[in-house]
């Protein structure tokens, strides 16, 4: 089990090891939907081929690093987006679920969680959490199937509902629709359909723009979790300025190790993300041929006390 405060934040690289797009990803499915009336029919907006077409080529001019960002800079838009998105990240859902149940990140981490666990009681005094900027539910389906089936909690049984209490997740900008055990009258089962949702306008606004994050519950509840937490580990992440003040690094504790993977990223990269955040990614690793699994494999200590400890 992990006793360690340990405050896991994902990214969209974290995702991309399932099948999800990524930042660049989802902008470039937006940009290849075609205009169909059925198709905007199970969407659920209203936009005629002129409109859609005009929306995709503002999206290109625009050279926006993120949907997200986007989004947040033209709110005219916001319905159409977000409807999109949820469409394109519900529908890949059905495709990623044999993949997060192979050898991967999140089942590296999870392997660390039952370490030594004899029942679930004792499996509810771990310490790892989970702070998303990912709209899919890859951590919810994963840890509610693992926990679940490891100690044969039957779906009938009273402890099921409460499973996902045990490993707190907290989305930024929202998740692509509620599990069934979540809202048993308004939800998604994960798989690319719609569910009791009547559209995928309706899924589109369980999401959250930056401005709404900042206003909402879920903001708190980050901040809270940033505080309590004593290691902070980025995974598939890409440091962008926006989410980072979200987060409010330049203002987290000097004695909270924080650390990542930087995939791809040039030594000058970082250090203008370091000269724009107080120092705060100095720890940040680079990551020239491996990604998200063996970043933990290498760098984290999940029980031992060391350089990560402060």
């Amino acid at each position: 089990m992990i006793q360690k405060k340990i405050l896991f934040i994902t990214g969209a690289g974290a995702s991309v090891d399932f099948g999800f797009p990524s930042g660049q990803g989802l902008i470039d499915k937006i940009l290849e939907k075609k205009w169909d009336p059925l198709d905007n029919e199970k969407i659920g907006v209203d936009t005629n081929k002129e409109d859609f077409t005009n929306y995709q080529q503002k999206i290109r001019l625009s050279n926006t690093p993120s949907i997200d960002i986007f989004i947040a800079n033209n709110s005219n838009y916001e319905i159409l987006s977000k409807s999109l998105i949820a469409n394109i990240i519900g529908q890949q859902e059905k495709q990623a679920f044999g993949k997060i149940f192979q050898n991967s990140w999140l089942r590296y981490i999870w392997h660390k969680m039952i370490e030594g666990c004899r029942s679930f009681e004792e499996f509810q005094t771990n310490n790892a959490q989970f702070v998303t900027f990912n709209y899919d539910r890859i951590l919810e389906v994963f840890f509610l199937n693992s926990i679940a089936h490891f100690f044969s909690i039957n779906p009938q049984h009273e402890l099921y509902s409460n499973i996902l209490k045990t490993v707190p997740i907290i989305h930024v900008f929202g998740k692509v629709g509620n599990h069934q055990i979540e809202n048993p009258n308004v939800y998604r089962n994960f798989d690319n359909t719609l569910g009791t949702y009547q559209s995928w306008k309706k899924v589109g606004q369980e999401l959250k723009t930056i401005y709404e994050t900042t206003q909402s519950e879920s903001y708190r509840l980050i901040q809270e979790k940033i505080i309590e937490a004593d290691e902070i580990y980025f995974i598939g992440f890409g440091y962008n300025t926006f989410n980072l003040n979200l987060l409010g690094i330049k203002d987290w504790s000097e004695e909270k190790y924080i650390s990542g993977s930087r995939y791809y990223m040039s030594d000058a990269e970082i250090e203008d993300i370091n000269f724009l955040n107080n120092n705060k990614l100095k720890n940040v690793k680079f990551i020239p041929e491996y990604k998200n699994y063996e970043f933990l494999k290498n760098e984290v200590r999940f029980f031992a006390k060391g350089e990560n400890v402060r």
